[in-house]
């Protein structure tokens, strides 16, 4: 069975990016979140997928303008139900403070190469926290840049079906794919799901010594389909739903 990866935490019955989707994903035995980190104006990492406040905020601040006190000010959690109203935007250092000991933690870093040092400076030296993290992004120089200093860390390089043009990650995107992972030294890839796949580009992967993982996966028989081809994870909004699914088969 592949890894359970907890989208922005439980983000289907809990504000998406907060501790209480965090807590509530290990709750529902997810074996790793997935949360997505920004860069505010006082170089404070937080987590936060949008770079404004809008659309999961009670006001709109762009994160790059703000700091991280203004930041505070903001309710992150009332517009999912009236249970989570006062929940904040956190830190990056906060969410960290919340990991299991055995627990992974997917990384997307959504800003640019303005993060790098922050987030160098907070994790160099710790190789037992890089090792429980996942570096994940769209941006591919970003991430071989992030990897060469915290090379402790795995990182997935995400890849949208849209940015290939395909409907299918065939044996010519999958070997574009496999030669740019390599050439970066990363470890692997984070795939869009709405692209299908067939086990034998999984295997490719596995045979280049690549990690080939899922996003995002609500649906049991897409994610049936698939675990059947040996993905390593499947990143699902669902984490503890997901999961029944498959312990009902």
């Amino acid at each position: 069975m592949p890894q359970i990866i907890a989208h922005r935490g439980a983000s289907f019955d809990a504000p998406e990016n907060t501790i209480a989707a965090i807590t509530l994903a290990w709750q529902q035995r997810a074996d790793a979140v997935e949360i997505d980190i920004r860069l505010t104006k006082d170089l404070q990492i937080v987590a936060i997928h949008d770079a404004d406040t809008a659309r999961t905020c009670d006001r709109q601040m762009v994160i790059a303008e703000s700091t991280y006190a203004e930041l505070r000010q903001a309710d992150a959690g009332r517009w999912k139900g009236s249970e989570y109203q006062g929940e904040r935007v956190p830190r990056f250092a906060d969410i960290l403070a919340t990991l299991p000991a055995q627990g992974r933690l997917f990384v997307e870093v959504k800003c640019g190469d303005e993060i790098i040092k922050p987030l160098s400076d907070q994790l160099a030296g710790n190789v037992k926290l890089q090792s429980q993290l996942v570096l994940i992004g769209f941006n591919a120089p970003l991430i071989e840049n992030i990897k060469r200093k915290l090379n402790a860390m795995t990182a997935l390089l995400c890849v949208s079906a849209n940015d290939v043009d395909t409907v299918a990650w065939d044996e010519a995107s999958v070997e574009r794919l496999i030669d740019e992972v390599k050439q970066r030294k990363l470890d692997g890839v984070d795939l869009d799901a709405k692209g299908s796949i067939e086990r034998e580009a999984v295997e490719r992967f596995h045979h280049a010594d690549l990690s080939c993982c899922f996003w995002t996966v609500d649906d049991p028989a897409d994610a049936r389909q698939l675990a059947q081809c040996g993905v390593d994870g499947l990143t699902t909004n669902r984490p503890e739903w997901l999961r029944e699914r498959f312990a009902s088969e």
